[in-house]
């Protein structure tokens, strides 16, 4: 979910069964029982005897056995059913299939975790190797979120009512409600989701959340009773008019092109998160300092202008416009990558859902592009991935 990139680590088999035996006599002979202890050079011994899915699993062990597993891409697949995924390991380009149970919409991924969201369309965080849960706020908690009830309809069939939250989704001051169940809301309400660490990790975990009906944002830690609003934030904030009405095209263009974001991430060098917006500025925000329930410090959360879009008048083109994404490399440097891509029809042959060749809507991209933001000089420079570390980096790119 989501851009990012990684490094890849490949792990090979010893080159002779003795070299395990071996290993473990180190070990014992050194009074060291705990794998964490293990040199790295051992621990990648005892994993090039693992299939990768135990090998991603081994890292639930320690801090030291995750830092050695080799980063894997974790997806939906239909020819897994709903109870299993596709687990891919790009150092050894094989796919496993992997037992997982459904969680209906998930927003983003970091660090191992999933946002997911339960029946309610209550967040929270998943761990789809321990099966760990760290909790969120509930949704409503959420600035626009202005009632919940439970309808007395037969809901999706099993007999009992849905339950239904009351959205502010005006463009302006003046308030309209708009009525959505659970189930619209787990997928219509979360649209990106950014987060800092590992919630099991001894460092402290922030969600950065931008959510419906307008691109809002907020963030909350793990244990907090309520999502904060970043909506106060001048530098980031999107002053709403007294009367916009819904027929103005221009004024949801103006509102699309001002407000909405495209991309958030977090840069684990210098505990920043920073955010592209739908005209192409760049943001920093800075919320060590916290603002959430559970925050000791006073210290408010500070954004800073990365990198400003020039304004240029709005041009109708019957071009899908390209597809922009942050992503933060592991040595720390800020992408800016741009997809661009087309829409055609291709004849599919027969699957479980058509036993007849049909036609199909497909997307096909066409292009990337990847810039380096260089935060001090206000700027963006084109590079490469071989200038990013060749082979030895992978970049995916997601909804998130």
């Amino acid at each position: 979910m989501g851009a990012a990139a990684s490094t890849n680590k490949q792990l090979s088999p010893p080159a002779n069964e003795n070299m395990e035996e071996e290993a473990e006599a180190d070990v014992v002979a050194g009074g060291d029982r705990c794998w964490s202890g293990l040199p790295e050079d051992v621990m990648l011994t005892v994993m090039g005897f693992m299939e990768v899915p135990d090998v991603v699993r081994s890292g639930a062990a320690c801090s030291a056995w995750r830092a050695a597993a080799p980063p894997c891409l974790l997806y939906a697949c239909d020819a897994y059913g709903p109870v299993a995924a596709a687990l891919y390991s790009p150092s050894t380009a094989t796919t496993f299939r992997v037992p997982f149970r459904g969680l209906g919409a998930v927003a983003g991924a970091a660090h191992g975790w999933l946002f997911a969201t339960d029946d309610d369309a209550n967040p929270y965080l998943f761990n789809p190797i321990t099966g760990a849960r760290a909790t969120l706020p509930p949704i409503t908690t959420l600035d626009r979120v202005r009632s919940h009830e439970t309808s007395s309809g037969d809901g999706d069939g099993d007999g009992g009512g849905d339950v239904v939250y009351g959205v502010d989704d005006s463009p302006s001051v003046r308030e309209h409600i708009q009525h959505i169940t659970a189930k619209r809301a787990r997928d219509w309400m979360f649209r990106r989701v950014a987060i800092s660490g590992s919630p099991s990790a001894s460092a402290e975990c922030v969600v950065l959340l931008v959510h419906m009906p307008f691109s809002e944002l907020s963030f909350a830690r793990p244990g907090d009773a309520r999502w904060t609003s970043l909506s106060g934030l001048a530098e980031l904030s999107f002053a709403r008019p007294p009367d916009m009405g819904w027929g103005s095209i221009f004024a949801i263009g103006e509102l699309e092109s001002r407000q909405y974001w495209l991309s958030i991430v977090h840069n684990h060098k210098n505990g920043l998160f920073y955010l592209l917006r739908y005209c192409g500025s760049i943001f920093s925000l800075d919320l060590t300092g916290g603002g959430g329930a559970s925050s000791s410090s006073s210290r408010s959360p500070i954004a800073r202008t990365i990198l400003r879009s020039p304004q240029q008048p709005h041009q109708y083109s019957s071009e899908p416009k390209p597809t922009k994404y942050l992503a933060v490399t592991p040595r720390g440097e800020l992408l800016r990558v741009t997809r661009r891509w087309h829409k055609t029809m291709i004849i599919a042959p027969a699957d479980a859902s058509n036993n007849r060749a049909h036609l199909e809507h497909v997307v096909v991209t066409t292009g990337f592009e990847l810039e380096e933001i260089c935060i001090d000089t206000a700027a963006a420079v084109s590079v490469s991935m071989a200038g990013l570390g060749g082979g030895d980096h992978a970049l995916f790119l997601g909804k998130s």
